[in-house]
């Protein structure tokens, strides 16, 4: 799956400073990106009014 970040997240991600918060996110990303679809995602709802 393609993932595109605001710059802003970007600039939050540089305020991290544990190291293991940092892993976690990481690896939430990748697993994102390796993802086919939404269902290949586990723990993900569909936010109310959103009509994607």
């Amino acid at each position: 799956m393609k993932v595109v970040f605001r710059s802003s997240f970007l600039r939050d991600l540089k305020k991290i400073k544990n190291k293991e918060t940092l892993k976690q996110i990481k690896e939430l990303i990748d697993d994102i990106e390796d993802a086919e679809n939404f269902s290949n995602l586990k723990n993900i709802k569909k936010l109310s009014g959103s009509d994607h």
